[in-house]
């Protein structure tokens, strides 16, 4: 390859290809600030959470209820509920 002199440098356009960011949609992050952002699935997901971890573990209404049929002899179990819940766990 032969080269026959030298063309023009065009300084200012050099320097302004320097100066221009390479992607212009991307912003520098500012120093010393992390940012992150929650979709809206996530935030419905973080409401469910808060709100599951407000009930309470037992249901104590319905322990006592259950505690005092007991107790009074008024608790009675159809025994096809009870045959068709021993099947499924059997199945299980």
């Amino acid at each position: 390859m032969k080269i026959n002199g030298q063309s023009p440098i065009n300084l200012p356009l050099i320097l302004e290809a320097y100066r221009r960011p390479a992607r212009p949609e991307a912003k520098e992050p500012e120093v010393g600030c992390d940012r992150a952002e929650i979709s809206p699935r996530a935030r419905q997901l973080q409401e469910l959470v808060r709100l599951i971890s407000e009930l309470p573990a037992v249901r104590a209404d319905k322990v006592e209820e259950l505690r005092a049929k007991i107790s009074s002899g008024n608790y009675r179990v159809s025994l096809e509920d009870l045959a068709e819940s021993l099947w499924r766990e059997l199945k299980s």
